[in-house]
């Protein structure tokens, strides 16, 4: 009576199995292609972040307007100035006036991704890095403080700040054979709930024996459709994985980083601090509160930091009008 039981739950439970598997691998499917696009995604604006920097070091390069407003000789100072204009410009000033299309949206998406927290954590952590380089010695590996950096930091290695990347990422990648052991194995189990289906033929009745072999060839069609479902998702995730791989894009934000920052490098002549350049890192330190330490956040260090571009550009939009009327009573002598 105990076997009998046994065998009829046994039973049951492959037959749910059999028929809900397929979904089960749709939904699996699914759920995977989503987080694919959305560690693109995320990594896609961390690589934005990189790309602004870089075009902000070759403008900085090729002009000389900006001298009064950084030590030229100091490598540091070069560094600490285009992170910081960097910084303000992508996201202090685009929250503020909006000038592009698109804005709003790339806010919500920075927003919802943690960028400027990660940007502004990546920013202190490497300025760290570098803070006691000497020129007198070879030349510092660039990037592999720029690894560490990117390693270090818990916001960008996280999606939505709270899903570790790297987990996600190695899981997705397994996926493909994982959908193809989970076709095969419904396959399997169709045909073990198809098969004793067969013990009910009764030689006498060839009417309802050959209903029985109908419904027979009928489970073990749709059983060979859980194999072609995990086949086709296979190949799928394969494709998703391979397009949409974060590895390139941090390989690529990795070298375009360290070679803008060897540039600067080999540019300055010295690495020296200025007192409000300690001044930021004495404030990053961590303090201590009812015996505990504290971190101040990245943001905050970043936001007082970089009070000084709202000052630059106020000056700017200030001259700029009476530049205009110059030109416009230059004109009208001429005229």
């Amino acid at each position: 009576m105990e076997k009998s039981n046994f065998f009829d739950f046994y039973i049951k439970v492959v037959g749910f199995l059999s028929d809900n598997l397929v979904l089960g691998l749709i939904v699996l499917f699914a759920l995977a292609a989503i987080t694919r696009i959305l560690i693109h995604m995320m990594v896609r604006r961390q690589m934005w972040f990189i790309n602004e920097f870089q075009k902000r070091v070759r403008l900085f390069l090729g002009t000389t307007g900006e001298k009064e407003f950084t030590n030229e000789d100091s490598f540091f100072s070069m560094l600490k100035y285009n992170l910081e204009k960097t910084y303000f410009e992508l996201f202090r000033l685009r929250e503020k006036f909006h000038r592009r299309t698109f804005d709003r949206i790339f806010i919500i998406w920075d927003k919802v991704f943690f960028i400027q927290k990660g940007a502004a954590e990546f920013i202190v952590d490497f300025l760290h890095q570098v803070r006691f380089l000497k020129q007198d010695r070879s030349e510092p590996q660039f990037i592999d403080k720029t690894k560490a950096s990117f390693n270090n930091n818990k916001t960008f290695g996280k999606l939505f700040g709270f899903f570790p990347v790297t987990f996600f990422d190695d899981t997705l990648h397994k996926l493909p054979s994982i959908f193809v052991i989970g076709g095969i194995f419904g396959t399997f189990l169709g045909i073990m709930y198809a098969l004793p289906e067969l013990s009910k033929i009764d030689i006498a009745n060839p009417e309802e024996s050959r209903k029985i072999m109908n419904q027979f060839l009928l489970n073990i069609s749709f059983a060979m459709n859980t194999s072609i479902v995990g086949i086709i998702f296979s190949v799928c995730m394969s494709f998703l994985n391979s397009t949409l791989s974060p590895d390139n894009m941090y390989y690529h934000m990795v070298n375009d980083f360290s070679s803008s920052v060897d540039i600067l490098w080999n540019k300055s002549r010295n690495n020296d601090l200025t007192p409000t350049e300690v001044d930021l890192f004495e404030s990053a330190l961590p303090i201590k509160v009812k015996g505990r330490f504290l971190d101040i956040p990245a943001e905050k260090i970043l936001k007082s930091s970089t009070t000084k571009f709202e000052v630059i550009r106020d000056q700017r939009l200030e001259e700029e009008p009476e530049e205009e009327e110059e030109e416009e009573s230059e004109q009208d002598k001429s005229a």
